[in-house]
């Protein structure tokens, strides 16, 4: 399946050109001629542009507030980081008694997720995640 162009000469399903937008409204045009059945069409007239709205990926996602009793947001977040790596990110305190996560390059935080402190929520198989859990009982972490 050619997908590619050489010399000026492009297959039916080439792009020839790829291009990451910026972030907020972009518009998108095209110029030069095309000839289908020896009559050449100018792009630039006969093709509209789109305007194309592009949005920036979060990295990051701020926990809700909230430790039990005793616990401390340090060893949470150290208790969390032994999984970062099938977490895909990485946790750290915030200094406002949260913590926060930043995401590996590719991830986003699923947008309709928002845990209270002491929730679990399974999203579905597949998903892989860190978790600590704190024992009310002796008022000690253990992952």
């Amino acid at each position: 399946m050619g997908v590619g162009c050489q010399d000026d000469n492009c297959t039916a399903n080439s792009n020839p050109t790829a291009y990451k937008l910026a972030t907020g409204s972009n518009t998108i045009s095209v110029s030069g001629t095309v000839t289908v059945d020896g009559k050449t069409i100018d792009l630039a007239t006969e093709v509209q542009p789109v305007v194309e709205d592009t949005v920036a990926i979060e990295n990051s996602y701020t926990f809700q507030k909230g430790l039990p009793s005793g616990a401390i947001i340090t060893t949470l977040v150290a208790s969390l980081n032994a999984n970062a790596a099938k977490a895909h990110g990485t946790f750290a305190a915030d200094g406002s008694g949260s913590f926060n996560m930043t995401f590996d390059k590719g991830y986003t935080w699923l947008k309709d997720v928002d845990p209270a402190y002491g929730t679990e929520i399974n999203k579905g198989s597949g998903r892989d995640s860190a978790l600590a859990t704190w024992d009310t009982k002796t008022n000690k972490q253990y992952r």
